[in-house]
């Protein structure tokens, strides 16, 4: 889409960063941070090694389309989702237009009566990436759940693995 275009490969930082940096304790690292921040022909590219975790959640509601675009605006190379019962479809092909990778978590669940089933949930984290078209190697699912991790071994290891 046209915004893809326009947003792919352009970081912009934004007031927090100069912030941040002024706010520092004077140092040789503030001072060679002033200069990048003034320093015109400087170009700053995404990166991997930035996460938005949550998207840009110190400046937008985090989880919306507002705050994961933000982050990918910002430099993030990779955004973070929480994985929630209804479809994150949306943050999926937000992330993807802007060529972002993803590290969707799946959050503790207790199953209600009307729910569905744990396995339905861990399998349906992966489904909607594989669904979408994304790439085993732009997807790095995570839990805090040991559980989690050996239920996507077996069932989806051939799937997230990246081609050798």
């Amino acid at each position: 889409s046209g915004m893809h275009s326009h947003l792919l490969g352009r970081v912009e930082l934004g007031p927090r960063v100069e912030y941040l940096v002024n706010d520092m304790a004077s140092s040789p690292l503030k001072t060679d941070l002033q200069a990048c921040l003034k320093d015109s022909t400087l170009k700053i590219l995404p990166s991997d090694k930035s996460i938005g975790h949550r998207g840009a959640c110190m400046q937008f509601p985090e989880h919306t389309a507002e705050s994961y675009r933000a982050a990918l605006v910002q430099g993030a190379g990779i955004v973070e989702c929480d994985v929630s019962l209804v479809s994150h479809a949306e943050s999926i092909d937000l992330i993807k237009m802007h060529g972002g990778k993803f590290t969707p978590e799946l959050k503790t669940y207790t199953q209600g009566s009307l729910s569905i089933a744990y396995d339905q949930v861990r399998a349906k984290l992966i489904q909607e990436y594989v669904h979408a078209g994304v790439p085993a190697a732009q997807v790095w699912p995570q839990s805090f759940n040991m559980p989690d991790i050996e239920y996507w071994i077996p069932n989806y290891g051939s799937t997230l693995r990246p081609p050798a």
